[in-house]
């Protein structure tokens, strides 16, 4: 039996440390310094290359979003005009490829890269003047001849800068792009076609004429940013510069130009059986992958969903699609294994295409796209590392590169045939207002639809900003431990937990004092205020040396925070109607979840600050995320407006309309009543209060276990310290996407206990698979047995996360809503939403507790609480669903008799009297199910 490993952890690990630390050479390099040269390139040259790629398909396949905004209608196309317009564009698209990635080295990356995407920018801008079918081809061949070259060259130039073992990862955090295009470009259109009109433009003309200039923008930039070597950069010094050519040197010895231009090299690549049995691979997956990229958005429409409802359905599977690349290409250069992972990835798309011809129903074909799409995306990053990893000189790579790449796009004018042709004006706010429950007289729906999409602009990501600084500035606790905060300050187990605890008990007993206060005080007042003031304690925990330190900022900081939950559910519940509120409420929750991947992103990077001013890297965290809560604090205060009434960026008239439609929906915006302790405490005896409170509880239990501790689950599954860091990502991203999701389908069937219930099933289906995993012990033995049991435990532990943490996340948005939805006036509102989110927060304190770190990773006694707690909020869940239908009718068979003290001559349905009395307890108040 072999030794125990220490899962101990080093904070001041860089990004670049994923490859370079298992590949130290026995030359006296400094390590640490090439560290920070590779993590200089991963921050300067990265970014770059990820938004050429970004641009170059989001251009290319903006003609999908075009498309369902009127394209084809508003040029008289026929679908087979339609496939020849995007047809076009891939063969001077693959016939250039080659010949470029041949001229890069001679003309530089530097000026050839910049100069393509100021010329197809203007190009796709060009497009957006086009007024018959020919205008359209003609545009859209130019087009693929300039945007041919990019792919290629992105790849054979990031050769030129990192290690062979590095390259797959690095290409899937450009590559990813291609899918974040799909989900900005339904985002983009979504927004776009409200322009439908202007200067007599359609919509469709709008997405191609607004891309084009970002795009030609962009690139005139990008000139002065690109080196065309590593040697030419200006982010490094003269000793990285040098390092970084002598470890690629070592690498691959081609990196210096000693090779020089030779045609027999270029057809030798055509005959090497290793570039053509993957070329061939590509050419297959081509199909795939650019008949999603440019006919997503025509497939989900043809389901049958409304042109705008189109737009942000596209969102999502490109979304998942991101995080599914990222992840499998990390474990592809950890492993160093391309075969496998490509077979791994590939049972996605098999999947998902089998999904779809067993069962064609409408949402069950949607989320079909949820596999296909993952399944095409992954493989292309892992693919073009196998081009570049296997062929040298630097000729050969180019054209093998190019090879791959130009066989994988031949096949992209295989697609399917064109929908129906759609309705361009179509707002982002129609998610919602086209159904509302009443409608408007008089008034132009069309207005309403541009107010509540102003809202939505101007409103939501403020708020999203505010809830995701307060769950990262009260969760990064976790991340300052895998970083070393525990060790630092010598703190035992018992002592850590008492730290996070004692942030909850100010932190729940500030939340219903702070939801009355808030109309007093006026919530663009309230809220920048307390997130000011928590960002300067935040900044504060930076500084502190001892546990009696520690936990003073946190119980400071739990008060300052508490109130930020409530407020900001209770202040939407003024700006939006019962049915818009669920998405609404998810769109900034979703900053939950964001948070916890972008807390793992942001540590990862900043533990490279670790001994700056004498500061270790956790209390950087503090410090450098206080600020930056502080300075968003202090700008805020000129952002939030108070009521719809106060908002700048609405007209007067928008501002009539958005309260009529209010007024209409819940006769409690104005406000007639008063406050009183009577309608505070009758809340506490309401049963379907209550009952989601309870369920709040046992969801808050998971919710904030895995917030707080899941860099630490994953720490002890034994990842170094900054992979920790990046592996906490992707469960974060995936439980954004699911709440997003969740919370539209809930407000679109206008249903709450549905969702909810469906949601749990995955933090169940978690929670069990976490418990099923074969026990891991660390031990370092010979037996392959043990080592294979050991090894499928430590992974099957991670992926059970993904289910967890969005089978958690989700609920809450959805609850939350629950609370406004079926309590009025106000009063008892501010009260239900914050007693809610008191009961959740105890689960929290509970919550911390319930981890120690004897028992990780496994910890097996909080797992099956976790799994009880699931499996008792679903039948609550149908309890309380039960309940409202059986009170929804006993409102109805007794409706006079409960409005009969209210009756008077001049009101005879009791008037604004009885509203005010009586709430959600009136008979013509529809309690959502």
């Amino acid at each position: 039996m072999g030794a125990i490993v220490n899962p101990t952890l080093d904070a001041a690990d860089s990004l670049s440390s994923k490859f370079n630390q298992e590949k130290v050479d026995s030359d006296p390099v400094d390590d640490r310094v090439v560290r920070r040269a590779v993590l200089k390139m991963d921050l300067t040259i990265l970014p770059i290359m990820t938004m050429l790629y970004l641009l170059s398909f989001l251009d290319r396949s903006n003609i999908g979003n075009a498309r369902v905004a009127g394209l084809q209608k508003g040029l008289h196309m026929t679908d087979h005009q339609y496939q020849i317009a995007v047809t076009i564009t891939y063969v001077p698209y693959v016939l250039s490829e080659i010949p470029a990635n041949l001229i890069l080295r001679r003309v530089g990356p530097n000026l050839l890269m910049p100069a393509l995407l100021t010329i197809w920018g203007i190009i796709v801008l060009a497009q957006g003047f086009v007024t018959s079918f020919r205008g359209l081809i003609v545009t859209r061949a130019f087009l693929g001849l300039a945007e041919g070259p990019m792919l290629p060259g992105i790849v054979l130039y990031l050769s030129g800068f990192y290690t062979r073992e590095e390259l797959s990862l690095r290409i899937a955090l450009f590559f990813s792009a291609a899918s974040l295009s799909g989900a900005f470009s339904g985002l983009l259109a979504a927004a776009i076609v409200n322009m439908h009109g202007v200067a007599n433009k359609p919509a469709w003309a709008w997405i191609f004429i607004l891309e084009g200039i970002f795009t030609v923008v962009v690139g005139l930039v990008i000139f002065f940013l690109i080196p065309a070597t590593p040697e030419d950069s200006k982010f490094l010094s003269d000793e990285q510069k040098r390092l970084i050519i002598q470890r690629l040197d070592r690498d691959r010895p081609f990196v210096k130009p000693l090779d020089t231009f030779s045609i027999k090299q270029v057809l030798s690549v055509m005959i090497s059986p290793h570039v053509v049995m993957v070329a061939i691979i590509n050419f297959m997956g081509g199909v795939n992958l650019f008949g999603l990229a440019l006919f997503l958005p025509s497939i989900v429409n043809q389901l049958g969903f409304s042109p705008n409802h189109t737009q942000l359905l596209s969102v999502g599977p490109f979304a998942v699609g991101f995080a599914v690349t990222l992840i499998t290409a990390y474990l592809s250069d950890r492993y160093k294994a391309r075969a496998a992972t490509i077979v791994a990835i590939l049972l996605f798309s098999v999947a998902g295409y089998s999904l779809s011809l067993a069962s064609p129903g409408k949402h069950t074909s949607y989320a079909a796209l949820y596999l296909m799409v993952p399944g095409a995306y992954a493989t292309v990053p892992i693919i073009s590392a196998w081009f570049s990893n296997n062929t040298e000189p630097h000729y050969r790579r180019a054209t093998s590169i190019a090879l791959g790449i130009s066989a994988g796009n031949c096949l992209s004018i295989n697609n399917s045939p064109a929908g129906s042709a759609l309705d361009a004006a179509d707002s982002l706010s129609s998610i919602q207002s086209e159904k509302v429950d009443v409608e408007l007289d008089h008034a132009d729906s069309a207005a309403v639809k541009r107010a509540v999409l102003k809202m939505d602009l101007t409103l939501l990501p403020i708020l999203t900003m505010f809830y995701l600084l307060s769950f990262l500035d009260r969760a990064n606790i976790g991340n300052a431990r895998v970083a070393g905060l525990q060790k630092d300050l010598h703190l035992t187990d018992r002592q850590y937990q008492i730290a996070i605890t004692i942030t909850y008990v100010p932190y729940v007993l500030s939340e219903i004092p702070a939801n009355l206060l808030l109309r007093r005080v006026g919530p663009n007042i309230l809220m920048p205020v307390i997130l000011t003031i928590w960002g300067i304690i935040v900044l504060s925990q930076g500084f502190v040396t001892s546990f009696q330190g520690l936990a003073a900022a946190r119980a400071f900081l739990g008060m300052c925070e508490g109130p930020m939950l409530p407020g900001i559910i209770l202040y939407l519940s003024g700006f939006y109607t019962r049915k818009e509120l669920s998405l609404r409420i998810a769109l900034f929750f979703s900053a939950a979840s964001l948070s916890g991947a972008f807390s793992g992103l942001l540590a990862a990077a900043i533990v490279n600050l670790h001994g700056v001013g004498n500061k270790p890297a956790w209390a950087w965290i503090f410090i450098l995320e206080g600020i930056f809560s502080t300075l968003v604090g202090l700008v805020s205060f000129y952002l939030v407006p108070a009521t719809p009434k106060d908002s700048r960026f609405l007209s007067d008239e928008q501002k009539r309309l958005i309260m009529q439609r209010l007024e209409r929906n819940r006769p409690f915006v104005i406000p007639m009543d008063t406050f009183s302790i009577r309608q505070v405490f009758s809340v506490m005896i309401t049963p379907h209060v209550l009952l989601p409170s309870v369920i709040n509880f046992l969801g808050g239990t998971n919710l904030f276990g895995l917030a707080l501790f899941l860099p630490s689950i994953v720490s002890q599954l034994g990842y170094s310290s900054n992979r920790t860091q990046l592996l906490s990502v992707g469960p974060f991203a995936v439980g954004f996407v699911v709440t997003v999701i969740l919370a539209y389908f809930s407000d679109r069937y206008m249903s709450r206990a549905v969702p909810i219930v469906a949601v749990l099933l995955l933090s169940v289906a978690g929670y069990s698979l976490s418990l099923g995993a074969t026990p891991k012990f660390y031990y370092l033995d010979v037996d392959l047995t043990s080592s294979l049991k050991a090894s499928t435990s430590k992974h099957t532990s991670y992926a059970s996360l993904y289910l967890m943490v969005p089978g958690v996340y989700a609920t809450i948005p959805v609850i939350s809503a629950w609370f406004s939805n079926n309590t009025e006036p106000y009063y008892r509102r501010a009260t239900s939403i914050a007693l809610g989110l008191v009961f959740a927060n105890c689960g929290g304190i509970l919550s911390t507790w319930r981890y120690p770190s004897h028992e990780g990773p496994k910890y097996r006694k909080t797992t099956i609480m976790n799994l009880t707690f699931s499996l008792v909020m679903m039948a609550l869940t149908v309890t309380n669903a039960l309940m409202l239908i059986w009170l929804n009718r006993q409102k109805k068979l007794r409706r006079s008799e409960i409005l009969a003290p209210y009756v008077t001559k001049e009101e005879p349905n009791g008037g604004s009297r009885a509203w005010a009395v009586l709430g959600d307890r009136h008979p013509d108040f529809v309690y959502v199910i």
